[in-house]
C-alpha cells in the first residue's frame, strides 16, 4: 500500500475523524485505520484528541497527558504502541482544548517529525481544539452509526464544515439482515453520493478487542468487521490519490 502523498506543507497527510455526535465509531475508526495502515508499513501518529481519551485506552495504553504537552508546552512524547505506530496520548486533565487556537494547532503540527498518515480522534463537543484541528486538516471522515436516527443531521454536519475537506462518509454497524439498515443506506447514498464508503459491518467483536487494546485485524482478522476496515483503509487511500491528481495544487 503506498501512501497518498501529502497536501499539507508539514509532512504526513492529516486525517481528522469527526462527527458531533458522540458513540457514532469515531475512536474504532481511528485505531482500526492507523493500526491497517502501520501493518502496511506506513509510518503513522495518531493523536487521541477526545477528552474520553478512548483511543489511549482502545490502543493498550493508560491516559497521560501527551496533548496537553503538545499543545501547552510545545513537547512532542508519542508512545510507540506497534512497529510504525505511534500515538500521543491523553487524559481528561489538565485542560488543553481550549488553549487550541489555530495558531498554536498550526504550529504544532509543522513541529511534527515525518509521518505518513496523522490521523486525529476528535471529540464531539465544540472547543477550539475541534475547530483548529477540522481547518488545518487534509481530509475529514465521518462517521454515521446506523442506530436509530443514523441519517440525521448528517446534511447539517456537512454543511457547518468545509465541504472540499470531506472525503467521507462511513457507515458503521451495518447490518444486512436488517432492513432498516439497508435503508439507511440508500438514505445515505442519495445524500452523499460518491462520498459514502464502503460500509463496516457491525461485529460484538468490537468491545472485546477494544478491553484488549486491539484493532479488529489484531482480535480476530477472519470477521466482517476487520475485513471492512481493511477494505475502508484501501478505499480512503485510493480516494484520497485521486483528489490529489485532480488537485495536485490545493
Amino acid at each position: 500500500m503506498e501512501a497518498a502523498p501529502s497536501l499539507y506543507r508539514g509532512g504526513g497527510m492529516i486525517i481528522t475523524i469527526h462527527n458531533a455526535k458522540g458513540g457514532v465509531g469515531k475512536t474504532t475508526t481511528t485505531i482500526n485505520l492507523g493500526v491497517n495502515l502501520a501493518a502496511a508499513g506506513q509510518r503513522v501518529l495518531i493523536i487521541d484528541g477526545d477528552r474520553q481519551h478512548n483511543a489511549t485506552f482502545g490502543l493498550g495504553c493508560d491516559p497521560q497527558p501527551g496533548v496537553y504537552n503538545w499543545i501547552v508546552e510545545g513537547r512532542f512524547e508519542p508512545v510507540s504502541v506497534r512497529p510504525t505506530l505511534d500515538l500521543l496520548p491523553s487524559a481528561r486533565k489538565p485542560s488543553w482544548w481550549e488553549q487550541s487556537t489555530l495558531d498554536v494547532v498550526t504550529r504544532r503540527f509543522r513541529e511534527l517529525p515525518a509521518y505518513d498518515w496523522i490521523i486525529v480522534d476528535t471529540n464531539p463537543s465544540q472547543s477550539d481544539w475541534v475547530d483548529s484541528v477540522l481547518k488545518i486538516s487534509d481530509a475529514i471522515l465521518i462517521p454515521v452509526d446506523f442506530g436509530l436516527y443514523a441519517v440525521a443531521g448528517v446534511s447539517e454536519l456537512i454543511e457547518d464544515l468545509d465541504s472540499s475537506r470531506i472525503i467521507g462518509l462511513v457507515p458503521v454497524r451495518y447490518d444486512l439482515r436488517n432492513n432498516v439498515s439497508i435503508e439507511l443506506l440508500e438514505q445515505l447514498k442519495h445524500m452523499g453520493g460518491s462520498l459514502v464508503s464502503p460500509p463496516i459491518r457491525i461485529s460484538v467483536d468490537v468491545e472485546r478487542a477494544a478491553a484488549r487494546g486491539q484493532s479488529m485485524a489484531e482480535y480476530n482478522p477472519r470477521s466482517k468487521m476487520a475485513e471492512d476496515y481493511v477494505t475502508l483503509t484501501e478505499w480512503m487511500v485510493t480516494t484520497l490519490a485521486e483528489r490529489i491528481e485532480k488537485h495536485p495544487h490545493r
